[in-house]
Order: C-alpha cells, then sequence, then structure tokens
C-alpha cells in the first residue's frame, strides 16, 4: 500500500521528474506533500502549475523528506556545490542520473542515506519498471512504499543499470519506432492514419494482453504463423534481414553509451 506521508522534493523539472510526479498523483499521492526545483524557473513554473505541487523557489535548508536528484549527469557537478550545503543528515538522497554510481553519490552525501534508481517514462502511466540499488534496506523499503502503485520495482546489481538503463530505460522510445513503422507500413499499403494507427493499437493492446497470460513467445508467434501464409511470409523478411541481430546491436550500443557516462561522471 502507497505510504502518502512522505516529503518528496525534486531536484530538475525534466521529462523524468514530470513522468513521476504525474504517476504518483494520479495514484492518489498528495500532491501538497511534492516540492520541485530548477534551475530555470519556467520549468519549475510549469511543473507547479502542472500538478498544483509546491515551487521551491530557492535551495532552503532540508532536514527531512526525499531528495530526488533528476538532472542530467553533465549538470550534476555544478548542482552539487548549488545544493550540498542546504541538504541535512536527516534527507535520504535518491538519483536516478545515468551512469553516475552510488559510490558516488554515496561519496558526495557521506552524512546522507543514498540509493540509486532508474526509472523509464511509464511511469507516468502507472505502468512502468524501476530498478534500484541501495546499502539501506530501510530506503528500498520506502521506496517500494511510495512507488509500487505506478512501477515494477526490482532491486538490480548495480554492474547491470547500463544495461538496465538500455533496455527498461530507453526500450519505450524504440517500442514507439516500432509502433511508428507500422502505422506508416499500413499507410504505404493503402490505409489512412486514422485506420492504421487504430489498427496498430489495437493489436499491441491484444498482443500486450495476451502476454500477460503466455509469456512463451515461440508458441505464441507459431500460433500466428499458418505455414504458407501471410504471416509466414513476413517473418522470413525478419529472418532475412536479421532484425535480431539488430536490435541486439541497438541495445549494446545504448548499454555502451551508458557505460560512457558512468565513467565520465565518476
Amino acid at each position: 500500500m502507497q505510504n502518502n506521508n512522505y516529503k518528496l522534493h525534486f531536484i530538475g523539472a525534466g521529462n523524468i521528474a514530470n513522468a513521476m510526479i504525474s504517476g504518483l498523483i494520479n495514484s492518489g499521492f498528495p500532491s501538497l506533500n511534492i516540492y520541485v526545483y530548477d534551475k530555470d524557473p519556467a520549468k519549475t513554473l510549469s511543473l507547479v502549475d502542472k500538478f498544483n505541487i509546491n515551487d521551491h523557489k530557492e535551495l532552503s535548508f532540508l532536514d527531512e523528506g526525499y531528495l530526488f536528484i533528476c538532472v542530467k549527469p553533465a549538470d550534476y557537478t555544478d548542482l552539487l556545490e548549488e545544493i550540498k550545503e542546504h541538504i541535512g543528515k536527516g534527507v535520504f538522497v535518491l538519483s536516478c542520473m545515468a551512469g553516475v554510481s552510488l559510490e558516488r553519490i554515496d561519496k558526495d552525501f557521506e552524512d546522507n542515506i543514498c540509493l540509486r534508481f532508474m526509472p523509464n517514462m511509464l511511469i507516468e502511466n502507472s505502468s512502468g519498471f524501476i530498478a534500484l540499488t541501495s546499502r539501506s534496506k530501510n530506503l528500498i523499503n520506502d521506496f517500494i512504499s511510495i512507488f509500487s502503485e505506478i512501477a515494477d520495482i526490482r532491486e538490480i546489481p548495480e554492474d547491470m543499470f547500463d544495461v538496465i538503463t538500455a533496455a527498461a530505460g530507453s526500450g519505450p522510445a524504440w517500442i514507439y519506432y516500432y509502433i511508428n513503422s507500422l502505422i506508416k507500413a499500413g499507410c504505404k499499403n493503402g490505409l489512412n492514419e486514422e485506420e492504421s494507427k487504430t489498427i496498430v493499437l489495437s493489436l499491441l493492446k491484444g498482443a500486450s494482453n495476451k502476454l500477460s497470460q503466455d509469456t512463451d513467445l515461440n508458441q505464441l508467434i507459431q500460433e500466428v504463423a499458418s505455414p504458407g501464409g501471410t504471416t509466414e511470409a513476413g517473418l522470413k523478411i525478419i529472418e532475412e534481414e536479421n532484425v535480431d541481430e539488430i536490435i541486439s546491436d541497438v541495445i549494446s550500443k545504448a548499454t555502451k553509451r551508458s557505460k560512457e557516462l558512468r565513467e565520465d561522471s565518476n
């Protein structure tokens, strides 16, 4: 069950913070317990107006609550200089910066209990995935209590965070790309855009529902692909073009980039 008594302080008002706050409020978390700050006042005001949350007009001293660092890794060093003197020992520090290790966060906030997590954007509609790691089981339990209604949360060894960032964090964009390709293909073959989009979205909803009942993907493919039929003809193109290898390369490139960000940040 979600605990609504926590005070949540978000530093950074970008896409991830927007998705997290949106998911929380839609799940019933009280907006009065959420605070946001961004170096760009316009971004702060945008989230404040959108969600009716609190504005950290300036970084006044915090002595309790949960501080979420949701900035780009390149901005972290400057942010640290700005906020460190404002963070009391009673504040829990939680970072979702790609590539910035828990060891680095622990070192930078040595008086605080810290946690590193990696969400994806699907938390906005309560169907997200969050990987996390921390040396504190109590903080992990608190995190689960806050976010369990908007995400599947898994404690993952930190050495797997690069591939988690690639697969779960970046994955939604690649799925959207594939969806868009299906819609455009339908249009290219005679459907109008509205018809093609309706068909593809219905297809994805049905396939997702089916997957929740049966996860044997090879069997599911064979159920659709009758010998000599239309599905088999399309699958042959997928195999000939080595789509499996392309997808593997996509994950590998994104994982490599996450490692590069980690090396640059640490």
